[in-house]
């Protein structure tokens, strides 16, 4: 085959894989926003995925293909809400380990947010694959710098230095989770001072 319509094989290709990257990003986003509404309309329990599919050009081989499963993708669209904590330096220590649970803070402050929550932690409860995928994202987004907090704590002599990183995890992110899941109810303001709180009394030297 002669190099100039060897080039424009390799063009054409190349041109449709990206149109099929681009088309599968786009459809992706559609199947999170619609997810969302469905789980704020009916609630994980309920959710009907037909009515998700209603509303997007994709099918049940594209879920598997992305999120492994629909609690997967359920579990995914309300975690693509949550942004990564921001704790620096310069803040009291009180004050740094809030912002580590601001975020589920920040999304759980409307009932909305909270139905989305509750959602998102029963679907990580009823299907391996979807619990998989909530302990990948909490391990990276939110145990991460909790442990660097922690050791960084012991290093100023704050809090004693035997302490267990799942254990604080517990103890900080469990009030949330039963609000969450029990109280069915927003967070007020001071959720997250309590739950610091709470967990830095248990650790006091």
């Amino acid at each position: 085959m002669p190099a100039t319509a060897q080039d424009n094989v390799i063009d054409i290709t190349g041109d449709r894989f990206v149109h099929r990257v681009r088309r599968g990003r786009a459809t992706q986003h559609s199947l999170l926003n619609a997810t969302r509404e469905e789980l704020y309309k009916n609630g994980w329990r309920n959710f009907e995925l037909s009515a998700v599919l209603s509303q997007v050009h994709a099918d049940e081989a594209d879920i598997e293909e992305w999120w492994g499963t629909v609690a997967g993708m359920a579990v995914s669209a309300v975690l693509d809400l949550i942004e990564p904590p921001v704790v620096t330096g310069k803040q009291y220590s009180l004050e740094r380990y809030c912002r580590v649970v601001d975020p589920f803070i920040e999304l759980g402050s409307t009932q909305e947010g909270v139905h989305l929550l509750r959602s998102c932690l029963l679907a990580s409860a009823d299907d391996a694959h979807a619990n998989g995928i909530f302990r990948q994202f909490f391990r990276d987004t939110f145990r991460g710098p909790l442990k660097q907090l922690l050791a960084q704590s012991v290093a100023s002599k704050e809090i004693k230095a035997n302490y267990d990183v799942d254990h604080c995890s517990e103890q900080l992110f469990g009030p949330l989770w039963h609000r969450i899941v029990v109280m069915r109810a927003p967070f007020t303001e001071d959720t997250a001072v309590r739950a610091v709180a709470g967990m830095l009394n248990s650790l006091e030297r």
